[in-house]
């Protein structure tokens, strides 16, 4: 497999990523730390690394198995951090922006996000591709496309005011729910 076509599955699995870190940006104050920013993008990179290899090593039964309730587990998780979001940007007080997620919560976010990467990973053990190689490049290119996420968002949440939790609530939402639906 080329390195041209590692990168293009590598872009199409960070959409998610992007589009969550996006999200999660426009919602964080302007003075939000270093680590934290750093940590979505290093929790996802990481995740989409093991992903792939952990679907590349567990073979066909039990990547169908983990991808039926993997769908579930994302929208689950993905919905209710998303329904929070809306909640607080309509519940009293729920002007004041939150703060960056937890480490355990960064890493269920990661692992959500990850899902398709599993299903990947044991399409590419069909292949000739290099599985070690593919990894790295689709957790760099996550990695990378994910602080893009983060600084644009954290760029646009102040020009969005309120509404940004909106937003990032059904941003999330709707990444769940996209979790629900048949991958071709």
């Amino acid at each position: 497999m080329s390195v041209l076509a590692v990168l293009t599955i590598a872009v199409a699995l960070s959409m998610d990523n992007f589009a969550l870190a996006l999200a999660m940006g426009a919602t964080q104050p302007r003075t939000w730390a270093w680590t934290s920013l750093l940590r979505l993008p290093l929790v996802f990179g990481a995740c989409q690394v093991v992903a792939p290899v952990v679907g590349w090593l567990i073979g066909a039964q039990a990547a169908g198995m983990l991808r039926g309730y993997g769908s579930i587990v994302a929208f689950l998780t993905l919905a209710f951090v998303g329904w929070r979001m809306l909640r607080s940007a309509w519940v009293a007080g729920g002007d004041a922006l939150p703060e960056a997620p937890s480490f355990a919560a960064t890493i269920a976010l990661g692992i959500a996000t990850s899902v398709d990467s599993l299903a990947v990973g044991f399409g590419l053990a069909m292949t000739d591709a290099n599985i070690a190689v593919a990894a790295a490049l689709i957790g760099l290119v996550t990695a990378v496309l994910t602080l893009a996420g983060v600084v644009l968002g954290k760029r646009l949440g102040p020009r969005l005011g309120a509404q940004s939790k909106v937003i990032a609530g059904i941003v999330l939402v709707v990444l769940g729910l996209r979790m629900l639906l048949p991958h071709r």
